[in-house]
């Protein structure tokens, strides 16, 4: 109804200084785009009249999209407001072809529950200054670091083939978020920092992925049986070594470092997980020194102490992943070691020989033992 005034208004070209009002507004959705004084201005049209000259320059170019998908990802709540970025593309998710363009969008929202998560229905304008804020998004940056030119917040990345990258900042605009149906419709406007508008829109789903720390704690499963049936003893053959960095919520300075020891036939395969505080060690990786075997939440595991870990396992969220010490015996049966102790003879920075000493029990009745030995050279897996 607005528009068709507006036009009937135009066509007319009415005189403007019979209007009481002193600026005249030109919007977009719910922005202003452009703004004059009645006191510049005689009349307006939809065309230019013969006679008059466009002395007004090169107005901003504006580039229209319509992405095909959406990803989103949440990456936690910290005073009461949730950090988002939904990547949009404008070929389907699995589509890798060029030439394609991306649009980042950094946005925050009100505190989110990780175990519900979805995009916040509202209408999101730029942030400015410092202050966090629910319904704002980030300018896009650029910086230039050592390795190059590093880019962030709000942009626009284009990919016209597979060699070549475009990124363009996001300065200002608004864009707005609304739940339609199983997906999303979001649309909006976005100045650019190479002059242009984006005028984009999208419609469809949007699934929002965890990317924070804020999870369930882990599901820990019952231990299998073991499968032992006698004592094994052996001498390494090959070793390697490596780790998962700080696993363990509930023990943020100490690092879990991994060890594998193989029989020479490989019949037999020794894995354990050794947790090593990381404010003491330095640059030793596994210091020398007996470390006694714990359980998750036993009096030894919460002394403070470097120590071996008794095996456990987890629920993931495709797999069970096992930790802490196993024995792999005949090639392929597996069991779960829960006592004893590994003794490491010297220092270990990663780049010298590794002496280790380990004397285990399984979780039978009656236990077994397992003691190996290795001295040499151990070789890193970066995982």
């Amino acid at each position: 109804m607005y528009k068709k005034i507006l036009a009937a208004v135009l066509t007319a070209s009415l005189s403007l200084g019979t209007f009481a009002q002193d600026k005249m507004y030109l919007i977009k959705d719910n922005e202003v785009v452009a703004k004059y004084n009645v006191t510049d201005v005689d009349y307006v049209s939809f065309e230019l009249p013969a006679g008059v000259v466009d002395n007004t320059g090169n107005q901003p170019s504006v580039r229209n999209r319509v992405y095909l998908s959406a990803i989103g990802s949440y990456f936690g709540t910290t005073d009461d407001v949730a950090d988002y970025q939904i990547q949009f593309k404008t070929r389907t998710v699995m589509d890798e072809n060029t030439p394609v363009e991306f649009l980042y969008l950094q946005l925050m929202g009100p505190a989110a529950d990780y175990h519900n998560l979805s995009l916040p229905e509202g209408t999101y304008t730029v942030q400015n200054g410092d202050v966090r804020k629910a319904f704002t998004f980030y300018k896009g940056i650029r910086d230039i670091t050592l390795e190059g030119e590093a880019v962030g917040g709000s942009i626009v990345i284009e990919r016209p083939n597979n060699e070549d990258m475009v990124s363009v900042l996001v300065e200002s605009g608004s864009f707005t978020i609304t739940k339609e149906g199983n997906g999303y419709a979001i649309s909006g406007l976005l100045k650019l920092d190479n002059g242009e508008v984006l005028e984009f829109a999208y419609n469809g789903a949007c699934v929002v992925e965890n990317q924070s720390d804020e999870k369930d704690p882990a599901d820990i499963l019952p231990l299998p049986e073991s499968v032992m049936t006698a004592d094994v003893d052996f001498t390494a053959g090959e070793a390697y070594f490596g780790n998962y960095g700080v696993l363990l919520e509930d023990k943020p300075n100490f690092i879990y470092n991994f060890v594998y020891l193989y029989s020479s036939d490989y019949a037999e395969i020794l894995e354990m997980g050794i947790l090593v505080d990381k404010t003491k060690a330095g640059n030793i990786v596994l210091p020398k020194g007996k470390y006694q075997v714990a359980t998750l939440g036993s009096t030894e595991y919460n002394s403070g102490n470097n120590v071996a870990l008794a095996a456990f396992q987890v629920m993931g969220d495709m797999a069970i992943g096992t930790y802490g010490c196993w024995i792999t015996t005949n090639y392929t049966d597996m069991s779960p070691l829960v006592s004893g102790e590994v003794e490491i003879l010297e220092d270990f920075n990663g780049t010298n020989d590794l002496k280790i000493k380990v004397n285990l029990k399984d979780n039978s009745a009656t236990p077994h033992a397992v003691t190996v030995s290795y001295s040499g050279k151990a070789e890193k897996l970066d995982l």
